[in-house]
């Protein structure tokens, strides 16, 4: 598919119950799992429509001027029609979108654009003509004209090309575009879809979980496409998150998704065992930036009675900032997600709390400097200002495999750095399997 073929949207979504707007750039024709991750991302759950305004397609430049009306499917399949129309019919529907702007036409149903997007081919084009004079002499010429016909050469040779042009063009209902001239007189857009049901052949394109033959991974996941392919039963490991995935509802799908981006795993063993860890986090689906959460926090434990306009009004991002970290919560494009086993609207307390554990630490060397290393999970709140925390992977050739950012299966400690560890994002860096961490003792 070519970026001509493409229609650009911005989407907004208007949410009652918190008075917020939400926004989404998509570009169309696309699949079920596109579509659908957008509308999770404007918070349309529960069949909601998004409002939709066109901005650019570069086949069809005019749709900008123009407010079509319906869903968020119909402008899809009407991209789809676009798609598969040739050059020629392309530019002649151009034409009929061109005349209804000339009309004074704005608002037309995406119904009717995808309607007109079938019978092109009946619609007569004369090439490189794109004036009245141009049009007369092209008439003159062909005896298109039966009372100009019968007329002597001497007189036609008088005839004013353009009024000969202007008459045609007014009997043909005709119309000039890309320099050419379309007779549209005729034309009746054929009833392909009714306006209730669209033809199978319209729909989005289904996105299954699978792997290709390049390693890439498809799913309707978007966080799994940016994984590698690393281990040889990830196949399978996909082929159960299918049933997982397909056994959620959609909040339970939008948690999952939010948890994904949240985390950032790096093996598909990872995502699978996170996909059963849905009740070990909180999750806000309707908070989507710092300032937001942190009203949505204060509202939360406010007095029921508290008047929210004031609160809506004020700006909080610095509060939110601060509030998310202390928490170890993470702004997602789905929403707020805790860390695992932690809270979202508990109690706003410092840094000095005391853990529920005594984490104890090995002194170690890792990857060529000194480290802390213990075998507890660490929560955010528990990492020191200024370390940096990765996560230590076992397999059976080693307890000390791989150094990652986060693991959570076959997962073999974790290590506390001063200086920052040069891992490729979505990728792993190999530990030597002889004396993978050196232990110089411990704190």
């Amino acid at each position: 598919m070519t970026e001509k073929n493409m229609i650009s949207l911005e989407l907004k979504h208007h949410r009652v119950a918190n008075n917020r707007n939400y926004y989404e750039d998509l570009s169309i024709p696309a699949n079920d799992a596109e579509i659908t991750d957008v509308k999770q991302r404007l918070r349309c759950l529960y069949g909601e429509e998004p409002e939709v305004a066109v901005l650019g397609c570069s086949l069809i430049p005019e749709l900008r001027e123009i407010r079509p009306v319906g869903t968020l499917l119909e402008y899809n399949a009407f991209a789809k029609r676009l798609e598969a129309i040739p050059d020629d019919e392309a530019n002649a529907f151009r034409a009929l979108v061109t005349k209804a702007l000339a009309e004074n036409k704005y608002e037309i149903p995406v119904k009717d654009l995808i309607n007109m997007t079938y019978g092109l081919d009946r619609i007569t084009v004369a090439s490189n003509v794109f004036t009245d004079e141009m049009l007369g002499a092209f008439v003159i010429e062909n005896g298109m004209n039966d009372m100009i016909n019968e007329l002597s050469d001497d007189v036609v040779k008088l005839l004013d090309r353009s009024a000969v042009g202007m008459i045609q063009r007014k009997a043909d209902s005709g119309f000039y575009c890309s320099r050419n001239y379309y007779v549209l007189a005729d034309y009746e857009a054929p009833v392909v879809y009714d306006g209730v049901k669209l033809p199978q052949e319209l729909m989005p394109d289904h996105v299954t979980f699978r792997i290709d033959e390049n390693g890439g991974i498809h799913s309707p996941i978007p966080y799994l496409k940016r994984l590698p392919v690393r281990a040889d039963d990830d196949a399978e490991t996909l082929r159960k998150m299918e049933n997982i995935w397909n056994n959620m509802n959609a909040g339970q799908q939008v948690a999952f998704k939010a948890i994904l981006e949240s985390e950032q795993p790096t093996a598909l063993e990872d995502c699978r065992y996170l996909s059963g860890c849905l009740r070990k986090f909180e999750f806000s689906y309707f908070s989507d930036e710092n300032d937001t959460f942190a009203k949505e926090y204060l509202l939360y434990h406010l007095p029921e009675n508290f008047q929210s306009e004031a609160l809506q009004r004020a700006t909080l991002y610095d509060f939110g900032t601060e509030l998310l970290d202390r928490l170890g919560a993470t702004v997602t494009p789905y929403g707020v997600i805790s860390e695992s086993d932690g809270f979202l609207f508990s109690k706003y307390t410092d840094a000095t709390g005391e853990n529920n554990h005594t984490t104890k630490y090995d002194v170690v060397e890792v990857m060529g400097q000194k480290a802390l290393y213990t075998n507890w999970r660490l929560l955010s709140g528990e990492i020191p200002d200024g370390c940096y925390c990765y996560d230590i992977r076992s397999d059976d050739g080693s307890p000390f495999a791989t150094l990652e950012p986060k693991v959570f299966v076959d997962y073999g400690g974790s290590v506390l750095v001063k200086q920052p560890i040069d891992l490729v994002r979505m990728d792993t860096s190999p530990l030597p399997r002889k004396q993978a961490l050196t232990f110089l003792g411990r704190t």
